[in-house]
């Protein structure tokens, strides 16, 4: 216990001289989330129709005027819905889903004009963002007025012999992007970003491959199986369509994405770096910082 002790008291030590030493920006962003996967209408104006709330608090750690180091959460929602759509083939599916995801990840900022809020000639920049993230999400759909978590079901074969594990509702992601920021005083900076999130995995949306037989899901896994790994007589009322085993129900060589485009707003909170200097000095409108 003396020892976990003596660590917290040199973190907390660390932590305070660095708040106090260097330049945070401490901040909040907030827009709309949406996904491309399987899913995804064919029509870019059907698409916008599955946007959702985010919301991503963020810090970062000014290392000088072009870059920024950074830590964020995020949480967004996407869904997709071929009942929605137009396009008759997709339509016939009838497949949709609804996932929230909760993002941790950390990145670094590229500031391509150089950002100093202080300096009237460089309150203003386009930067670019790429960084490294995990996250959690699970896929849900509705059913006879409940919710049911897919992954647990193996509408793909999961779980069963020769169809390979259930997949991890825990990834890795690449989110990468770029935005503007603007400072609307010494303190305040506004922007906006758009960030996108490469993944790893083809099922955000809980489609990827081929249906598996009708009856041999749901000897293997169970009648809920065999109802939500083909859905396309539920929309019309009829019994289960049974489709020839290697029917195409997603596209496994695509991978899933999600993408979060929002405004922000953060605050400053400058200590003695050398980063920013003193304030004033670059008021003056004289020349460039020196590092």
């Amino acid at each position: 216990m003396k020892w976990l002790i003596k660590i917290l008291i040199v973190v907390n030590l660390f932590v305070c001289k660095v708040l106090y030493s260097q330049s945070i920006e401490i901040g909040l962003n907030g827009g709309i989330s949406n996904y491309n996967g399987d899913l995804i209408p064919k029509k870019s104006s059907e698409a916008l129709r599955h946007s959702h709330f985010t919301i991503t608090p963020f810090l970062k750690y000014k290392l000088n005027q072009y870059f920024d180091a950074r830590g964020s959460f995020t949480y967004c929602k996407i869904s997709g819905d071929d009942a929605l759509v137009t396009d008759l083939v997709q339509k016939k599916r009838n497949l949709n889903f609804s996932s929230n995801i909760y993002e941790i990840a950390i990145g670094l900022d590229y500031n391509l004009l150089g950002y100093i809020p202080t300096n009237l000639v460089k309150q203003i920049s386009p930067y670019l963002h790429i960084g490294i993230g995990g996250y959690y999400f699970n896929p849900t759909t509705n059913y006879n007025g409940q919710t049911i978590n897919l992954q647990s079901v193996g509408t793909e074969g999961q779980g069963m012999p020769g169809f390979g594990n259930k997949y991890s509702l825990y990834q890795i992601c690449v989110p990468f992007g770029g935005g503007l920021k603007y400072a609307l005083s010494d303190e305040i900076n506004v922007g906006f970003e758009i960030n996108f999130r490469k993944t790893f995995t083809d099922y955000l949306d809980d489609v990827s491959g081929s249906y598996v037989n009708y009856y041999k899901l749901l000897n293997g896994n169970g009648p809920l199986a065999a109802a939500l790994g083909n859905r396309a007589g539920e929309l019309y009322g009829t019994k289960p369509e049974i489709l020839p085993a290697g029917a195409q129900r997603g596209n496994p060589r695509l991978k899933d994405w999600y993408i979060t485009f929002g405004v922000q707003i953060s605050y400053n909170i400058t200590g003695s770096s050398s980063n920013f200097k003193v304030k004033n000095s670059y008021k003056n409108k004289k020349g460039c910082p020196s590092f």
